[in-house]
């Protein structure tokens, strides 16, 4: 093997226009499957941040949306009747109402904050980075209090360890902040740039009146999240919630008409055209190694007949049919490796090119990068390419 790869180096150096072109045309098909499979890799395969994630539910009125909010009357009703989950944790419902002006360090700007439950961050089994989080004292105590995501920790305070103790300004109240959670925390949606206390959310205790001016919406403003029992089937727990659902929907037929309680499994949300377009692109460039593969299997074929007197001479010193497949695979594997390394400096590009300008909505996009599983999927390719 040591004499065929010096011969197979040899024969490479001693054909470079050949050599170059091979290793550009697998490298650009490599590449771009590297750079693309990392992203689907962040986004799609990799496990989700939380202890345990098999067992995390969303719970929903409606079958169909995984984001569809409750009342707190219906929180307080699931949570006390049911008995297949270990905890139930509560949070502000995740659209533009959670948008909230910052102030007090550095230039006023738009932001989306979380306004959780206490017990959100033990039941994800989730702790801050640095600092601490909130008790059910000083939720049940409507203190300001805040803890900040990782990218608004290095914005605002320069990733600083003195942030800890420091006064921020939202919607012109002051919150101290107590901690700073970790980068690849994203709660409830990637956005996400602070978690403060629910109870400090200008809607928390407003229990309206139903009528029929308002939209549903105007009464159903939070989502829930629960983390089942070990050993409990997630059948069960359905059977239960439906139970609860419809006494609930007996007890005020009015305010919970076709609300249903539904277990979701919590999982990374993506719309149906992010998901389809992340696949698609996955399936194009696979077409396109295979493209660059066949395009250098036709110029080796063609290199090949201008070796027709190297490989007679070959038979004749006695070299056989495995020994002649050996050599010409030791090539193969060459221009596969060389072309793996090149394909891997374009995917170090292509990835970030992905992460600037890919959909904002994506959640787990930053998270994309070449690491030992990506250094392996493309040796593989390389493999596969030879």
């Amino acid at each position: 093997m040591h004499q065929d790869l010096r011969y197979a180096i040899r024969t490479l150096l001693k054909n470079r226009g050949f050599t170059l072109i091979a290793v550009l045309t697998l490298a650009l098909g490599i590449g771009a499957n590297t750079a693309i499979f990392s992203v689907v890799n962040a986004v799609l395969l990799r496990p989700l941040p939380y202890q345990d994630p098999s067992r995390l539910y969303f719970l929903t009125t409606d079958r169909q949306d995984s984001k569809a909010p409750t009342s707190l009357e219906n929180f307080e009703a699931w949570k006390a009747r049911t008995s297949v989950f270990e905890d139930m944790a509560i949070y502000y419902r995740n659209t533009g109402w959670s948008r909230v002006t910052l102030t007090g360090i550095d230039d006023p700007e738009q932001i989306s904050g979380g306004f959780v439950s206490a017990n959100l961050f033990p039941l994800l089994g989730i702790a801050p980075r640095i600092g601490r989080a909130f008790t059910a004292e000083e939720e049940s105590r409507r203190e300001r209090v805040v803890l900040l995501s990782d990218a608004l920790w290095k914005r605002r305070f320069s990733a600083s360890p003195d942030a800890i103790g420091r006064v921020l300004q939202i919607d012109s109240a002051d919150f101290q902040v107590i901690g700073v959670m970790p980068a690849t925390f994203q709660f409830p949606a990637r956005d996400t740039q602070f978690w403060a206390p629910i109870s400090t959310n200008r809607y928390w205790l407003d229990r309206p009146a139903w009528d029929n001016v308002h939209s549903s919406g105007f009464f159903l403003r939070w989502n829930v999240i629960a983390r089942l029992k070990p050993g409990v089937d997630p059948r069960r727990a359905q059977s239960e919630m439906t139970a609860i659902a419809k006494d609930l929907e007996r007890q005020d037929p009015q305010r919970n008409h076709g609300l249903g309680a539904w277990l979701t499994p919590v999982r990374v949300e993506l719309n149906a055209s992010a998901r389809t377009g992340l696949l698609l692109m996955m399936g194009a460039v696979s077409f396109v190694l295979l493209i660059a593969c066949s395009n250098v299997a036709n110029l080796m074929l063609a290199r090949g007949a201008r070796r027709e007197r190297e490989i007679a001479i070959r038979t004749a010193l006695g070299a056989g049919r495995i020994r002649l497949v050996r050599q010409l695979l030791t090539e193969s594997s060459l221009l596969g490796i060389l072309s793996g390394g090149v394909g891997l400096l374009l995917a170090l590009f292509g990835v970030k090119a992905l992460i600037a300008f890919g959909p904002r909505d994506i959640p787990r996009l930053e998270q994309a990068g070449i690491d030992a599983g990506m250094l392996a999927f493309t040796l593989l390719l390389s493999i596969g390419a030879a």
